[in-house]
């Protein structure tokens, strides 16, 4: 008498047992109906593929405290709601799809009449994942509390409503680069070289770039000028004593007063930010499209 194998029910119980392929958070800009209903739409096409999905808002996503692990993220907004959707989601590390639904779109690339085809190149991971460097930047006070953070963009640091400017000593490790005096200071990633940075006169970095750049915002010289570093450097930075405070904010979003009693420590992070691109992208098209770059007036 033949023995049954006991493992036929249980492979057939594996086979027939159901999981969601993957689980895609889609962010929509709060201000724009068109984007909500937009992400209500990704919501239904979503669940007629079987693939769970989670909509919320840009404001919800920075309350909700519990962030399962999401496959995919997709943003139905501006640039600013991408860069304040990678500060919720960065621990992950999972790739970005941004829909253009603001204004300019550097990162929100996508436009609206390709979002299901963007969309479903993404699911089937027939999208280029590139890589964006990240800069980390640490507040240590003289008290011991300390403030970390990562930027994908630039970390500003300028005088907000104070009449005065501000005056600061930037350190690249131990040397001292400059003493300065201006409204303000911008380190830069190549990703956010063409935001605030190429504003005020700063220069543009190809994303490939291994560098950050460092520009000020209307110095009180007139010599000082914008400086690439490389990538492995560290900068220290503190504001100048006198009972000095200056605003510090990182990806557009303010997030701590600093005094002279700070020590800003700013360095490539050992993380990336994973953009997503159709392998048709050029991004010197990028340019001439969002900057008529190289067009005569």
């Amino acid at each position: 008498m033949k023995k049954v194998k006991k493992t036929s029910k249980t492979n057939k119980a594996k086979k027939t047992k159901s999981k969601p392929l993957k689980t895609v958070l889609i962010v929509h800009r709060d201000d724009t109906p068109q984007a909500l209903k937009l992400g209500q739409d990704f919501q239904l096409y979503l669940a007629n593929k079987k693939i769970e999905s989670q909509l919320l808002s840009y404001s919800e996503l920075s309350k909700n405290k519990y962030k399962p692990i999401y496959t995919l993220v997709v943003v139905l907004g501006g640039d600013g709601t991408y860069l304040s959707t990678v500060g919720h989601v960065k621990p992950s590390q999972v790739p970005i799809l941004g829909i253009n639904m603001g204004s300019l779109g550097f990162l929100t690339e996508t436009k609206i009449s390709d979002a299901y085809d963007s969309l479903d190149l993404a699911l089937g991971q027939k999208l280029e994942s590139r890589p964006r460097m990240l800069l980390d930047i640490r507040v240590r006070h003289a008290s011991s509390k300390s403030f970390s953070e990562t930027a994908l963009n630039d970390i500003v640091i300028e005088r907000g409503s104070r009449s005065q400017l501000v005056r600061l000593q930037i350190y690249s490790g131990d040397f001292l680069v400059q003493d300065l005096k201006a409204d303000g200071l911008i380190i830069s990633t190549p990703t956010g070289s063409t935001a605030y940075n190429l504003a005020v006169g700063g220069p543009i970095l190809h994303p490939e770039i291994q560098g950050f750049v460092v520009s000020r915002v209307a110095p009180h010289n007139l010599t000082s000028r914008p400086i690439v570093f490389p990538d492995d450097l560290e900068l220290k930075i503190r504001l100048s004593p006198g009972n000095q405070t200056a605003q510090l904010t990182i990806d557009g979003r303010k997030v701590l007063e600093i005094t002279d009693q700070d020590l800003i420590t700013i360095k490539k992070s050992k993380h990336v930010h994973h953009v997503l691109r159709k392998k048709s992208h050029n991004y010197f098209d990028l340019l001439r499209e969002k900057l008529k770059f190289g067009e005569r007036n």
